[in-house]
């Protein structure tokens, strides 16, 4: 959707991530409601959990080793906001 958010949380199926995936997307759809055209919850493995704004990687747990907290996220989102990189 132009002119819209995609936001995509990849999470370790294996690992039980699916609660904490679930939590941080109804928290970015709480604080970025209608900017949002698309959220999507990715099933994977190997621990992962990740965050991508329009395709562009925002954290990484398998890289840092820690999950990302949703203010983290949102802090992030709003940075790519208003620099005008989505």
């Amino acid at each position: 959707m132009p002119g819209k958010l995609t936001i995509e949380i990849e999470y370790c199926h294996p690992c039980d991530y699916l609660p904490e995936a679930t939590r941080m997307g109804q928290q970015l759809l709480s604080e970025f409601g209608l900017k949002v055209g698309e959220l999507r919850l990715v099933p994977s493995g190997g621990g992962r959990f990740e965050v991508s704004l329009n395709g562009k990687l925002l954290h990484s747990k398998h890289e840092s080793g820690q999950f990302p907290s949703s203010r983290l996220v949102i802090d992030k989102i709003k940075e790519q906001l208003q620099t005008g990189a989505v």
